[in-house]
């Protein structure tokens, strides 16, 4: 039985060209620091990535940091701000990414205040809302652009307009945006993070967008590599490998997002078509790959499980927390009851998801929840 993948929010398969950009590389020698040919030869490669990505960012390569995951990107910018002595408020929202939301909460036991802004049924925070928590003493607006479980996206354009008129750095979590769909890094945006895995690069390799001007303390202090701002040796394989898939979305996009989102319409059509008592959470425009899906009568858990068995990957939230049996900390925060968050599952596709693989799902999908109930 040939197994479909509807969890490409979790993480996605290394595109076969990716792939091969590594492959040449695996046998290369030496360190990208040392000063020697082979260092040097090494040096050149990441930077030569850096300006392919830049590019496509419309950045400045020197505005790119990579590191080994979100949760060290994120967090670098979130303590990177303040400094050894942590002061001052912090906005965010409930339904952030746990490395941001639990993040923030460790910024409060350091001693600042947060703000953790509800994203309410709409499922995500709104620029009045923002305008409405801001303080004289605010430092740090931090907010994804995609929330990764509903894949409600926030206006981050006129997010960015309030907090560059404010005056306040704003870090965007771009994790669930890039890959997915085209989009500009907005004037007001002081740092953005994303990660490769989750566009068909490899696992461990994550970028760090922080515009000049921003003072940005490291969080891993070492030989002074990416620019004094993450120490330790660059995960080359790594780097080549997001500088192709980055490359890559520069021909398959936008085609590539209106495919998804065609996809993921015909897999809510066909549910909501032969199942009644089926919700949709998020009320706000959402990216193209993502569906959040509520099976009134149905267990969330027991939904996965009995799906993963019939040969379909599917999320009951996100793969952070997919170990606890708890109801989405998201779903619960936008208002919805205990009963609706844990019959919820979460759909997310990605460029190489087929029709077929989707007309089988809707077929398995309602044979299960139809058993179930």
């Amino acid at each position: 039985m040939k197994r479909i993948y509807l969890d490409n929010n979790a993480s996605t398969s290394l595109d076969p060209r990716v792939a091969q950009a590594i492959q040449k590389e695996l046998q290369t020698l030496g360190n990208p620091s040392s000063v020697h040919s082979f260092g040097q030869d090494l040096r050149n490669q990441i930077t030569k990535s850096r300006r392919s990505i830049a590019a496509y960012l419309g950045s400045k390569p020197q505005e790119l940091i990579f590191t080994s995951g979100g949760t060290e990107a994120l967090n670098m910018v979130i303590r990177g701000v303040f400094g050894e002595k942590p002061s001052g408020h912090i906005i965010t929202s409930s339904a952030e990414h746990s490395c941001v939301f639990h993040g923030v909460k460790w910024m409060e036991s350091c001693g600042c205040e947060a703000t953790f802004l509800s994203p309410g049924s709409w499922g995500a925070v709104t620029p009045v809302a923002l305008r409405i928590a801001l303080r004289p003493y605010s430092r740090l607006i931090a907010l994804m652009a995609v929330n990764n479980e509903t894949g409600v996206k926030t206006d981050i354009e006129a997010i960015a307009e309030i907090a560059l008129e404010a005056g306040i750095p704003l870090l965007i979590d771009g994790v669930a945006l890039l890959g997915k769909e085209t989009f500009t890094i907005p004037k007001g945006v002081s740092a953005m993070c994303f990660s490769g895995h989750k566009f068909h690069a490899p696992k461990g390799i994550w970028l760090a967008f922080i515009r000049s001007g921003l003072k940005c303390a490291p969080l891993l202090i070492g030989g002074g590599q990416e620019y004094q701002k993450r120490g330790g040796t660059e995960n080359m394989f790594g780097i080549i490998g997001l500088a192709e898939a980055v490359k890559i979305l520069e021909t398959e996009l936008p085609e590539a997002s209106l495919q998804m989102a065609e996809l993921r319409d015909r897999l809510e059509e066909g549910l909501r078509s032969q199942l009644p008592d089926i919700l949709v959470n998020g009320e706000g425009p959402r990216v193209v790959n993502t569906t959040n899906l509520s099976f009134l009568g149905v267990e969330g858990e027991s939904l996965l499980m009995n799906l993963d068995l019939a040969g379909i990957a599917v999320s009951h939230g996100s793969a952070c927390s997919s170990g606890a049996l708890e109801p989405s900390r998201i779903l619960l925060n936008m208002g919805y009851g205990v009963d609706r968050a844990l019959s919820s599952v979460r759909f997310s596709l990605s460029r190489f998801t087929t029709r077929q693989e989707i007309d089988t799902s809707i077929d398995l999908i309602v044979q299960t929840v139809q058993r179930l109930r």
